[in-house]
């Protein structure tokens, strides 16, 4: 590869940096079933993310490598990996009724707890987080601890009460109603991205791609 091509697409990768913000292609011109964020999307579902230059940026860092550095601190460890003590609830726990009971879903149906093909690796949670205002460094390294995943974790929670309560109202009007029944569930504050905050950032995510649902819009109505 030469040299110009390679700076042409650090360029495009460091562009889709500062795109994270801007809408998803889906919110302007429709995306196919194809390019949705789900299970067994893998390169497509980086696609969906923010486009061709963060998929090519994650390739380079082998973020869809089968090996993953992820830690997930979260009950029951399949594969031999032991078990980690069920967390205590924090923030008044999840005994409300409605949206505030129990866990977020997996929505992957991934065996895994959670979706594995979307979080492969810690550099894909970094940019869905990054996409939606969440100030976390651009890398691949572990979030466990972040204060930014704490800071999502407390806005889930929030938002999740807010709706119970009617104090949140989610838009009526979206092209995926039956995706709005997935927020749902209180998340453990504790700033590690475990199965049920994985799979809170993909109900947040994947309402995003389809629905056109910013999340500051929700946490906003919570202040």
């Amino acid at each position: 590869m030469t040299t110009g091509a390679l700076e042409a697409e650090d360029s495009q990768s460091a562009q889709t940096l500062t795109d994270a913000q801007a809408p998803y292609p889906d919110e302007r011109e429709g995306l196919t079933p194809g390019q949705k964020v789900g299970i067994g999307l893998g390169a497509t579902a980086a696609l969906g993310l923010a486009g061709f230059g963060l998929y090519k940026l994650g390739q380079r860092n082998g973020w869809w490598m089968p090996d993953s550095p992820l830690v997930i601190d979260d009950e029951t460890t399949p594969g031999g990996g032991g078990t980690t003590p069920k967390p205590k609830p924090s923030g008044g726990g999840s005994s409300g009724t409605g949206r505030a009971r129990g866990k977020p879903p997996n929505i992957s149906l991934d065996p895994e707890g959670y979706n594995t093909i979307l979080w492969p690796r810690p550099g894909p949670i970094r940019m869905a987080m990054l996409s939606q205002g969440y100030k976390v460094e651009v890398n691949d390294d572990p979030l466990n601890p972040h204060p930014q995943v704490t800071r999502f974790q407390r806005d889930w929670n929030a938002v999740i009460r807010g709706l119970e309560s009617k104090k949140v109202r989610l838009p009526v009007e979206v092209k995926k109603s039956s995706l709005l029944r997935h927020y749902r569930g209180i998340l453990q504050v504790d700033g590690i991205a475990g199965k049920n905050t994985l799979n809170a950032l993909e109900v947040m995510l994947t309402n995003y791609t389809d629905n056109g649902i910013r999340w500051s819009t929700l946490t906003e109505q919570t202040r």
